[in-house]
């Protein structure tokens, strides 16, 4: 049996980029096992590891070094992988031709776009953060599907009824932390939000808000009547609440942009910010056809 073999890494949007591209590929083949790696959690503890919570973890095998000999190969990609980034960051090269690689390790890298033809008939090693809608696209219900909390908890129920007793339900996502501070990435601008939330009548809708700064949040909001902020919930269990909303104002985050993915409405309408880190949404590989991009400045583009 074919061996799909995907490093998981960073918070929950990050873990579905990644393991949602696996599924994709695991989609190109008949007879695949999906088996997830999740050892930087063990070191990295900005994050947790978050697919535990889901019902996908059900389709997915955890992976283990000594389970089979034929693991060597992925455990020495890994290592030069790591030591080739190392080496080119300290010498300030780019990091981008990664083809002679994946050709000789079997690892697909970073790149969402390969062709699967190039696959070869062995296991295939997935490590890299897969950042591209298109994959995504073909394979949504069953993403849909899967990405729902194993055990709903009484708080996570009471909002989710609370959402459905909403006329016009509209979820926001904001984005303030730390890390975003130290990498220098934009935090949305009041101009954002307010032109956005000014798109919605305001008598028919209420603002759902999630955000890692939740009294952060309050001061964006303070005076507003129509607001509902979602506290005490775990990243899981927001987006589960969040995906139920009718429409979405989400930030530069990959997880409020999963939880406008996985939205319930076809024809749903996203707000997102111009500038995704250092890209702009509609040059990058976050953009479908339902995103209406604002400008940090509070213009309709």
């Amino acid at each position: 049996m074919k061996k799909i073999i995907v490093r998981v890494r960073g918070g929950l949007g990050n873990q579905l980029f990644i393991i949602g591209y696996a599924m994709y590929i695991q989609s190109l083949f008949e007879d695949a096992m999906l088996i997830c790696d999740c050892r930087e959690y063990d070191y990295y503890k900005i994050r947790n590891y978050e697919l535990s919570n889901l019902k996908v973890e059900d389709e997915l095998a955890q992976y283990k070094k000594s389970d089979d000999k034929s693991n060597l190969k992925y455990e020495i990609a890994m290592k030069l992988l790591h030591f080739r980034m190392f080496i080119l960051q300290k010498l300030g090269l780019p990091f981008i031709d990664n083809s002679a690689w994946e050709e000789l390790f079997n690892v697909i890298y970073n790149t969402a776009d390969i062709n699967p033809q190039k696959i070869k008939k062995e296991n295939i090693y997935l490590y890299g953060y897969f950042v591209n809608v298109k994959p995504l696209l073909k394979i949504r219900e069953r993403l849909v599907a899967t990405m729902e909390v194993k055990s709903v908890s009484s708080l996570m129920a009471a909002y989710i009824n609370d959402v459905s007793q909403t006329k016009h339900s509209v979820a926001i996502s904001m984005r303030f932390g730390q890390d975003y501070i130290a990498n220098k990435w934009p935090i949305c601008s009041l101009e954002y939000y307010d032109t956005a939330m000014n798109q919605f009548n305001e008598q028919d809708t209420v603002f759902f808000v999630f955000a890692d700064e939740i009294e952060q949040a309050k001061e964006y909001f303070r005076g507003r009547n129509n607001i509902r902020y979602v506290e005490n919930c775990s990243p899981c269990e927001q987006m589960s609440i969040m995906k139920q909303c009718d429409d979405f104002i989400i930030s530069n985050s990959t997880f409020s942009w999963w939880g406008a993915f996985l939205g319930k409405k076809d024809d749903r309408i996203i707000y997102a910010p111009e500038i995704w880190h250092d890209k702009k949404t509609k040059d990058s590989r976050f953009f479908f056809e339902n995103i209406r991009v604002i400008s940090s400045a509070g213009e309709l583009l």
